[in-house]
């Protein structure tokens, strides 16, 4: 009998610290489990259509990140002050 098992899921890509400004921007994922992590500033980001630096998108403050599938594209925002993001891929 075999108990080894992977216990994490190993990464397929990393779209490493771009800069958001004011502008949002799009990131095709097409269906990947991600990581978006803020690795400065604040970054919002919408799953479902253009993010916009307010409630309507989700908010992530710098050092933090969040774990989701996102079937088409990913729209990433800044505020006035600026950021940068980076993206995991994970191959499950």
């Amino acid at each position: 009998m075999n108990f080894v098992r992977d216990i994490f899921a190993p990464v397929k890509k990393i779209v490493g610290d771009d800069n958001l400004s004011t502008t949002a921007v799009s990131k095709s994922i097409n269906g990947d489990s991600i990581t978006v992590v803020a690795v400065s500033g604040n970054v919002w980001i919408n799953p479902l259509g253009t993010a916009v630096a307010d409630a309507t998108s989700i908010g992530l403050t710098e050092g933090t990140q969040i774990n989701l599938v996102v079937m088409d594209s990913l729209s990433l925002i800044s505020d006035s002050t600026g950021a940068s993001y980076r993206i995991v891929h994970w191959a499950i």
